[in-house]
């Protein structure tokens, strides 16, 4: 096991720049599709049901609201002596933060299929296929061009100018995973690329497109740790 943490560890810090985006969820461990869509349907039941709620930052003016609904559909579960199952999903995420009314929608078709190599390891191959919308609004927003010297005049002019407040485009991401499980120790890693030459901003093209995101990761579980990284 020590083994195992020590690569862990390494594989955290092999990279020197680190960016934030997406959404931020807590017990991510318990939204495995999200984070690689190779993970859809892996579990015993026919189907499975996810609702999460985050709510972040409450002393700003307007709290940080996430909201995540998810679906996945496996319909081989009934079937134990199929080998190989395909199975679906679907995940509807809504992001809501300041002032401005910034919101963010973000819906995944997910779809997965999964081999079984043997009686304890399995590999498994996913695809989403998505739809982004952004948008935000003036009201509620200040402007350097506002700030008369004194103090912040709301009837001073902003002197910005944005062709549009809102942004629709399509996305796509793909991934892999593999999972053993021996007698003692239950250990699965994957790795997910989201944002899959991704060619939109937030709000219009230009030269800060969303860079596709990559996500390297890896869990063991005994009878009494869970180690995720």
């Amino acid at each position: 096991m020590r083994s195992f943490l020590t690569i862990s560890f390494m594989l955290t810090f092999l990279y020197s720049e680190i960016k934030a985006q997406d959404v931020s969820l807590s017990q991510y461990h318990n939204l495995s599709s999200l984070l690689n869509p190779a993970s859809t349907g892996s579990y015993g039941d026919d189907i499975k049901a996810t609702l999460s709620h985050k709510r972040q930052w409450n002393s700003v003016s307007t709290p940080f609201i996430t909201n995540l609904f998810c679906a996945e559909w496996n319909p081989g579960s009934k079937n134990k002596n199929k080998v190989n199952k395909p199975s679906f999903g679907l995940i509807a995420v809504t992001d809501m933060a300041g002032s401005s009314g910034y919101k963010s929608s973000m819906f995944r078709a997910l779809g997965a299929y999964h081999l079984r190599l043997n009686k304890t390891k399995n590999l498994s191959f996913g695809l989403e296929l998505g739809y982004n919308q952004r948008n935000f609004s003036f009201e509620g927003l200040a402007w350097d061009a506002q700030f008369n010297g004194a103090g912040y005049d709301a009837s001073l002019p902003t002197l910005e100018n944005f062709n549009n407040t809102s942004n629709k485009n399509l996305d796509a991401g793909f991934g892999c995973k593999t999972n053993k499980k021996p007698k003692k120790l239950l250990w699965k890693t994957g790795l997910a690329l989201h944002h899959y030459y991704q060619k939109q901003t937030v709000l219009e093209n230009g030269e800060d497109a969303l860079p596709t995101l990559a996500q390297l990761y890896f869990q063991g579980q005994t009878e009494q740790w869970i180690y995720d990284v």
